[in-house]
């Protein structure tokens, strides 16, 4: 089973929709103000539910949308009918064409465990991205692992749902244990339990990859407003 088919089902419910909007608006911006070429296509590695890739699509980009979990994919196809949905591991894809813009976000490059499949990544995000486009993509910084996960737990309550989020932090693994305990129409509570693996990766080893893979950063943000990336910061947000 792939990391999030348990819990596809009620990963929206979880969400934050104001945190999508502003992620929409950042990757609207950045094309506007960035983007060498005119962008019609957009290509999102790790789709998950495609509640960002439905947002830009409504900006009217067509999307491409790339995951490995079919749970993920069939929420996201009831979400929109018109995305180009794949099912596929982002580090080896194949497409049909060339996009102007490539997007991978929340996190979705921390699964990456080594640097050979980072590699892979961006060597095919090259591949892909037409000259002059644009690569955007967050990662979760060793920060956040460190400090702000470490080995806490979390309890989310929505509805007659809770989610239960425990972490487990090292040097090269952070860990997450999640239980998911929903409420059936007879009252009773069913369980889902899901394990996810995460790696923190330092920021310079990040740009000198994306320079072997000839995609030249350009920016590097602490959030979604553009804000200067930070000791403290917990995300890092790239454009190359």
């Amino acid at each position: 089973m792939n990391e999030f088919d348990a819990l596809a089902a009620w990963y929206d419910a979880f969400s934050d929709p104001d945190y999508y909007s502003a992620y929409a608006d950042f990757v609207n911006k950045t094309i506007r103000e960035r983007s060498k070429i005119p962008v019609a296509d957009i290509l999102d590695l790790g789709c998950g539910t495609c509640r960002l890739s439905v947002l830009l699509e409504k900006l009217g980009y067509s999307m491409v949308c790339v995951d490995r979990s079919a749970q993920m994919l069939s929420h996201a196809r009831n979400a929109s009918s018109t995305l180009l949905l794949i099912e596929q591991d982002i580090t080896a894809f194949e497409l049909y064409g060339t996009v102007q813009c490539v997007v991978s976000t929340l996190d979705t490059l921390n699964y990456l465990l080594t640097y050979s499949e980072l590699e892979k990544m961006f060597a095919l995000v090259a591949n892909y991205l037409e000259s002059g486009g644009l690569f955007i993509f967050d990662v979760n910084t060793p920060y956040r692992f460190s400090t702000v996960y470490g080995n806490n737990s979390f309890v989310y309550e929505r509805g007659g749902d809770m989610f239960v989020w425990q972490n487990a932090d090292s040097a090269r693994r952070h860990v997450m244990d999640l239980t998911l305990f929903t409420q059936r129409r007879d009252g009773m509570y069913e369980r889902f339990d899901e394990r996810q693996i995460q790696r923190g990766y330092d920021i310079k080893k990040l740009s000198s990859l994306l320079d072997k893979a000839q995609l030249k950063v350009t920016a590097i943000y602490g959030g979604t407003d553009f804000c200067p990336l930070g000791v403290s910061s917990e995300k890092a947000y790239f454009v190359t």
